[in-house]
Formats: structure tokens, C-alpha cells, sequence
């Protein structure tokens, strides 16, 4: 897989200088990564880690594996955090995460031959942020969420990414998350990957909700075959049931 590192070095906290694209370990220029990105009919997948970053590898490696087929999968390494009292400010390193995210790949994006046929984020946790802040500049066919940590309102017409268009955001939410407590405490709200969307009413018709609350592990996702059935069918336009009464 291709790595795009927003990281100082290996760090856990800090931003580089610049994102470095690169593949087992040998640095790949811009021009490079467009010449990969530009082959016929290519699906590009962006996978993003959450919060505590270091366990990002492993997570990446078992998605990858259970994902359906793209031409090229990007690993996003950002700048989280590891202990549970530095998600505050990981989380405002989480907006500038995507920031650089979305302008790394809009360069690429402007050197390519021809554009993709497809550009997809899988997102997890707080890697949501970074995923969703990127889409207010960068269009995605398909963003997918687990276990979101944004604001259950954040995608509602006037909440923080209430504007953001694409083709598709699936949120994948459980009610039994063990996360939910620790990200009200810090946030002073619900947050969407518990609860789901309030009132999912509002929301815009490309965003769908889905109820995984079989599920009581915040990683779970990665493990689960229910949730790679459902972004096989997201990702092949296969119809499917959508939660929460939204049609």
C-alpha cells in the first residue's frame, strides 16, 4: 500500500513539514503517485486511522485484506494522540490533518492524466474529522464512517460539516460503543458514531445511517463482516436497507 504521512517523522503529535507519499519505505514524488492514480478505470481508496494512531498499522493491514478491490489503497497517517487526556487537542490536530490531506491530494489530483473513476475514504473514530474536513474541498464518491467521532449533529444543514457534498457518507453507528462517556465528557455532546444522526431527519439524501449496535467494541468494524458486506454494496451500487426510517 501507498503511505501518506502527515506526521513529523513517526511522531504521534506533530504535523511535518510537508506530507510524504511513499511505498515500503522508498519516498514517492507527486508525479509519481498521479501516474498511479491516473491508469484506466482506477478506484483509489484513502484509508484514515483514528484516534490513537500507533495501533493504525494493524488496523490497516485487516481492512485492507477485507475491502473490496481498488487499483490503490493510501494509508493517511496523521497526528493523534495515544492517551485518552490528549483528545482535545488531538482533535484540533485532527482539522488541520485535513486540511494538509485534502491540499496533498489535490496537487496529486491536478498532475494526474486523467481523474479516477472512483475516490473513496474509509474513515474510523476521529480519523472522521480529518476525512470530513478534507471533503469540504475535495469531492469523495463514497466517505465512510465508523464509529465517528464528530458531533451527532455535525452533518445536519448548519452543523460543522453540514456542507460538505458527495457522492455517498454511510455512517456506521452503535449504541453500545464503550467510547460514548469519554466523548461527552470532552466534547459536551453525543457523538454521531453513538448515536447515530439527530434528527436524522435533516439530513442530506446522500448521507445514510447504519445500525451496528451488535457490536460493543469501538474497533469492531474492522472485524466485522457485516460491515464489509455493507460497503461492498456501497462501493457496487448493490441496493440496500437503510436505517432510521430514511429512504
Amino acid at each position: 500500500m501507498i503511505k501518506l504521512n502527515l506526521r513529523k517523522g513517526d511522531s504521534t503529535w506533530r504535523h511535518g513539514d510537508r506530507p510524504i507519499w511513499s511505498e515500503d519505505g522508498v519516498e514517492l514524488s507527486e508525479d509519481q503517485v498521479a501516474a498511479r492514480f491516473s491508469v484506466p478505470d482506477a478506484r483509489i481508496l484513502f484509508l484514515i486511522c483514528g484516534f490513537r494512531v500507533k495501533k493504525a498499522g494493524t488496523a490497516y493491514r485487516a481492512i485492507a485484506y477485507s475491502a473490496p478491490k481498488y487499483t490503490e489503497i493510501v494509508e493517511v497517517w496523521w497526528p493523534g494522540g495515544q492517551w485518552a487526556g490528549s483528545f482535545p487537542f488531538a482533535r484540533m490536530r485532527a482539522k488541520k490533518s485535513g486540511d494538509l490531506f485534502a491540499a496533498a491530494i489535490r496537487r496529486v489530483f491536478d498532475r494526474c492524466a486523467h481523474m479516477p473513476y472512483r475516490v473513496d475514504v474509509q474513515a474510523h473514530s476521529l480519523g472522521a474529522r480529518v476525512a470530513l474536513r478534507a471533503a469540504l474541498s475535495v469531492y469523495f464518491d463514497l466517505i465512510l464512517l465508523a464509529a465517528p467521532a464528530v458531533d451527532n449533529e455535525a452533518l445536519s444543514p448548519g452543523g460543522e460539516f453540514g456542507c460538505v457534498d458527495a457522492g455517498r457518507i454511510a455512517v456506521c453507528w452503535s449504541i453500545h460503543d464503550p467510547v460514548s462517556f469519554g466523548y461527552k465528557l470532552a466534547s459536551m455532546d453525543n457523538m454521531l458514531g453513538v448515536t447515530g444522526a439527530e434528527p436524522a431527519a435533516d439530513l442530506p439524501p446522500f448521507v445514510t445511517l447504519h445500525d451496528f449496535s451488535h457490536l460493543d467494541d469501538h474497533s469492531g468494524y474492522q472485524v466485522d463482516p457485516k460491515y464489509f458486506e455493507l460497503w461492498d454494496r456501497l462501493v457496487n451500487g448493490v441496493q440496500y436497507g437503510v436505517e432510521d426510517g430514511r429512504s
